[in-house]
């Protein structure tokens, strides 16, 4: 018990127990835990109270209860931005900062604006028409992100755009424009220590494992998941049953989804994606 909550307290995620499905969702603006021992009983009840804020709106994600002396799993996958990771700085200003090097003028807040609404009114990537041929998502993904990236400035494309947008892609691929959160490296050492597999599914592109490289998380991971891999994102089953597969493979038996457990930040892409096939 106390192992768990030091761990908890470590990590700050949330842990979701739902039958025997479970997810944990990573911090994003602040975490409350109340642990209150069970009157007459074994168990520690374990009360993780997650809240995050959307623009200026704080909403309550999850108030859920953990009733066991601690997970007995073999396999932790994790999400990355978010999970991970954060930006070292707000989106909208690093592409207004390197556009205007290149005699592109938009604001910051522009950005912010126009990237809300570009990526509700683009298509999403069919990956499922190139499953596992990398050199064709990597073609793909960067050809998306250039289309989304013009709509969101709003400029012309031109050589100056062309060389906006190479510097912008290839700057979010390293770690220069991300970090990791303080807790990440000491809580995958105490996992690791402790005999579980670590492994990484995410809706990221091509360019995650460079990055995953840079910030010296790759070696934790037995395998990472990209949509390329699996033919489709989170929270589509398929990219988890996927991870299901290599995850026995991994460990040389049958790793079952009660097995292993999810960590991320999205209800909907991360808990929700996951516990559809039992994690």
């Amino acid at each position: 018990i106390d192992a768990m909550r030091r761990l908890l307290e470590t990590v700050g995620m949330m842990i979701c127990l739902m039958g025997s499905a479970a997810a944990f969702v990573a911090p994003a603006v602040r975490t409350s835990f109340r642990l209150t021992q069970q009157v007459g009983g074994r168990n520690t009840a374990a009360s993780c109270h997650r809240f995050f804020t959307v623009g200026k709106h704080q909403r309550r994600v999850a108030a859920v209860r953990m009733m066991s002396d601690g997970w007995e799993g073999k396999h932790a996958i994790f999400d990355v931005t978010n999970t991970l990771m954060e930006l070292r700085e707000p989106v909208g200003r690093t592409y207004a900062r390197i556009a205007e090097k290149h005699g592109i003028q938009v604001g910051e807040e522009e950005m912010d604006r126009g990237f809300r609404r570009e990526f509700a009114l683009m298509d999403s990537i069919p990956y499922w028409d190139f499953k596992g041929d990398m050199q064709m998502a990597e073609a793909k993904e960067r050809e998306w992100w250039r289309l989304l990236v013009r709509n969101v400035m709003g400029c012309e494309d031109n050589e100056a755009y062309q060389a906006c947008f190479d510097e912008c892609f290839d700057h979010f691929g390293t770690n220069k424009a991300w970090k990791l959160f303080p807790e990440v490296l000491p809580t995958l050492d105490t996992l690791r220590a402790k005999g579980c597999r670590l492994s990484i599914v995410s809706n990221w592109d091509f360019r995650l494992e460079g990055l995953l490289e840079q910030l010296e998380l790759r070696d934790y991971a037995d395998f990472v998941i990209l949509p390329a891999h699996a033919g489709c994102v989170k929270p589509d089953s398929r990219i988890f049953e996927m991870a299901l597969e290599r995850a026995s493979e991994a460990a040389g038996a049958e790793v079952s989804a009660s097995e292993c457990v999810y960590v991320g930040d999205s209800m909907s892409r991360d808990v929700r994606g996951s516990e559809a096939v039992g994690m």
